[in-house]
């Protein structure tokens, strides 16, 4: 693949269509890529901004978050979202292109119906971080004192995690199993309805983590080890680092093994 090392990157997605997008920052302006063969190719984004967040459906639908302001590409301009004076969006994800949520400070949850944006029942005052789900009636929103939302398609319940710790990632094996993730080695996991803390051997701080299609999860620690999830237990693997190597902020694969 063609190098990327002048950009700082901060998130790494694959659409419906199969097109695999970073975004981040060079020094001078925003970087969006888009993996065409295998070379990074540039999409003309806002330069003003550093994006830390990238979702979409295709080529002609596509969100990027940054610090303080949402942009959206309907492939031909990027316009600014409007959620309020002041508001910040933390996270994008949605299972369609008429089925888009957006989650941020204070409890705040947007969702897009494919006309509009309306803001959902709000819960709670706690920034929201997170959002993943395995379709329209089954999402799960995660964020600070650790808070955990869940949407059943009809209303938003708060559900209760175990800790107070901020999570700020959370991912689901299946209906049944889901993991929520501190950076300081805090782990929730839920089995049926309840949650429970979940140890792993490291010293390092969790600064990545990514869920496979088959419900495996990989989750990288700044001691140069990777945990992984088999769907039965956690096994550490080692990482054979080298004296110029860059902790990760963020992973994606193919499958299993790649």
């Amino acid at each position: 693949l063609t190098s990327v090392k002048d950009i700082s990157l901060y998130d790494i997605f694959r659409d419906e269509t199969g097109e695999i997008y970073i975004c981040g920052r060079r020094e001078e302006n925003a970087a969006l890529l888009r993996l065409v063969g295998d070379e990074w190719v540039d999409i003309e984004v806002p330069d003003e901004y550093t994006f830390y967040n990238v979702w979409g459906t295709g080529l002609n639908n596509i969100y990027l978050r940054a610090g303080t302001s949402t942009w959206h590409w309907n492939g031909e301009i990027w316009n600014e979202l409007d959620f309020g004076e002041d508001i910040k969006m933390f996270y994008l994800w949605g299972t369609s292109a008429e089925n888009v949520y957006a989650a941020g400070e204070s409890g705040l949850i947007f969702h897009f119906d494919g006309n509009s944006w309306i803001q959902e029942d709000h819960i709670t005052n706690a920034d929201l971080y997170c959002i993943t789900g395995t379709g329209p009636n089954d999402i799960y929103v995660s964020g600070r004192s650790g808070t955990i939302l869940h949407y059943n398609g009809n209303q938003w319940s708060e559900l209760s995690s175990g800790t107070w710790k901020t999570l700020y990632d959370i991912f689901l094996t299946s209906q049944n199993e889901a993991f929520a993730f501190n950076r300081i080695e805090t782990v929730v996991r839920r089995f049926g309805s309840e949650w429970k803390s979940v140890f792993l051997a490291s010293t390092g701080l969790l600064d990545g983590c990514w869920r496979s299609d088959t419900g495996k999860i990989f989750a990288h620690s700044t001691d140069d080890s990777i945990h992984y999830y088999n769907g039965t237990y956690w096994d550490l693997i080692p990482v054979n680092s080298t004296a110029d190597y860059l902790y990760p902020t963020d992973y994606w694969g193919t499958s299993d093994t790649n």
